[in-house]
């Protein structure tokens, strides 16, 4: 079913797909009726608690629809953190030599939305001067960046590798140094304070 529009130059359809929990998505198409004229899409999100007969509606559109149009490559709505799962699996020392190390931290991400999801996560690695663990004694060394794409309803594993932290735990001279990280609780709970960890993420459409 559709409804012709704007003098019959554009026939336009009308579908309603659920999204997440009350999350509904309306999309509009518009298909020209006039070979000059370009197609048209748009959609938008709204909340409501609609029977589960009705989770996919096809129908008539009202002739003077509201004008909703998101310029194309638009981001979507809503924060990052409502699709984007983040866990911190484990986080450990790695190879180490000649005074340096390799920081690890695995994170286990999860696309919890129904389009792919580009992402983009940096982690400061450092050392500790003296070997004590405490922030004033943190000094940088190294950023470590993990990026990539996930697929809708994907969930992927991957290390967040940060090279060339100072170690030197036993020093024939000078300070002990030890290779350490720093905001890790970004990662234990993303959910609250994902903002530490996150450089940007952008829809991919």
């Amino acid at each position: 079913e559709y409804t012709l529009i704007g003098g019959g130059r554009y026939r336009v359809e009308a579908e309603i797909k659920p999204f997440q929990g009350d999350v509904w998505q309306l999309w509009l198409t518009g298909s020209p009726q006039r070979a000059t004229l370009a197609p048209v899409q748009a959609v938008t999100y709204f909340r409501a608690e609609l029977p589960a007969a009705r989770n996919v509606y096809r129908g008539p559109v009202a002739a003077n629809p509201p004008t909703i149009e998101p310029p194309p490559g638009a981001a979507r709505p809503g924060p990052a953190l409502d699709y984007l799962g983040v866990e911190m699996v484990d986080a450990y020392l790695g190879k180490a030599r000649s005074g340096r190390a390799e920081l690890q931290v695995q994170l286990r991400l999860e696309n919890r939305a129904e389009w792919p999801i580009d992402y983009s996560f940096s982690l400061s690695g450092g050392h500790y001067q003296h070997c004590i663990p405490e922030p004033a004694q943190y000094r940088h060394d190294r950023y470590g960046r993990l990026a990539g794409r996930l697929e809708p309803g994907q969930v992927l594993v991957r290390p967040l590798v940060i090279k060339g932290a100072t170690h030197k735990p036993n020093p024939f001279f000078g300070a002990r140094k030890c290779a350490g990280f720093r905001n890790l609780d970004g990662f234990e709970d993303f959910a609250g304070k994902g903002d530490t960890v996150t450089n940007y993420v952008r829809w991919g459409l």
